[in-house]
């Protein structure tokens, strides 16, 4: 099956809202956030990939994971998947 055959299984609005919290809590800038929404237009080069992916990552460096704002992440609908020493990975679960 080509690529083209298969419809976004990515909700672009909920990468949008997620890195909107992400925004607000000073995490991610303006720019970068219109960097990551930038995957979803039909211009992007990549766009026929993107539409047949089932997840984008981000990937945020920060001084001291230990640091986040962990309760106002997890209180804005976004969960810790996967934690070690140095390292935490959010991800919202999806829309059903």
């Amino acid at each position: 099956m080509a690529l083209q055959e298969h419809d976004t299984t990515i909700d672009a609005r909920a990468a949008a809202d997620t890195l909107a919290v992400f925004g607000r809590l000073g995490l991610l800038g303006g720019d970068e956030i219109d960097e990551v929404l930038a995957l979803f237009e039909p211009a992007f080069p990549l766009a026929e990939a993107i539409r047949a992916a089932e997840s984008v990552h981000v990937h945020v460096k920060v001084a001291d994971v230990a640091a986040l704002p962990h309760d106002d992440i997890v209180a804005r609908g976004v969960s810790p998947t996967s934690c070690t020493e140095g390292y935490v990975k959010p991800s919202r679960a999806a829309s059903t």
